[in-house]
């Protein structure tokens, strides 16, 4: 049985997972300081966030996947869409302590802008003292694609409807990964 966490609550969140199994943790528009302490061998920790800035909302975010033992599994995606002059500053660490070999741990942030004002700073970080370990990290930022929007209005839709899609389409593959590893998921919406 998977173990879900829905934070709500913005500031400091700091969580120790001591337990084997599958560990979900989901957080939309929150601001704060989110600290996940991989602490057993079979544990699979998995980190999802959502922003959807509109207006002049900021957020300002730092996570932090600790590995304290060898063999954990971390895996984070952040995603962000922001209009208007709304912002994210996001700072994420993985941390992988000496003598933690055989651990794995992914974070990726992924952001759409759809106004010239709305801005991102995304800073994915690796701290790694451990030899043998797999790790990858990656963050990217851009616009709507303007040759999807000509090919979907090729096909009948107006240019507003093609954009709200592909955001849509952006949006969905982070909540359809959620719901993969969450089934009921789709009533917390």
């Amino acid at each position: 049985m998977n173990q879900f966490t829905y934070i709500t609550t913005p500031g400091q969140y700091t969580q120790s997972i001591a337990t084997a199994g599958i560990h979900v943790f989901y957080f939309h528009n929150i601001s704060g300081e989110l600290v996940f302490d991989i602490a057993h061998a079979e544990a699979k920790v998995y980190l999802f966030g959502l922003f959807t800035g509109e207006k002049a909302e900021k957020y300002v975010v730092k996570t932090v996947q600790h590995h304290t033992v060898p063999g954990g599994y971390s895996e984070l995606l952040i995603k962000g869409v922001f209009d208007g002059r709304s912002s994210l500053d996001y700072s994420g660490l993985i941390r992988i302590e000496r003598n933690c070999n055989g651990s794995h741990a992914y974070q990726k942030n992924q952001n759409l802008i759809l106004s010239p004002q709305a801005r991102v700073t995304s800073e994915p970080n690796l701290e790694i003292l451990s030899p043998d370990v797999f790790c990858t990290h990656g963050s990217t930022t851009g616009t709507v694609n303007k040759e999807s929007i000509h090919y979907m209005m090729t096909r009948g839709l107006q240019e507003s409807n093609a954009k709200k899609l592909i955001v849509e389409g952006f949006v969905e593959d982070l909540r359809s990964r959620v719901k993969v590893l969450v089934p009921e998921f789709v009533s917390l919406q």
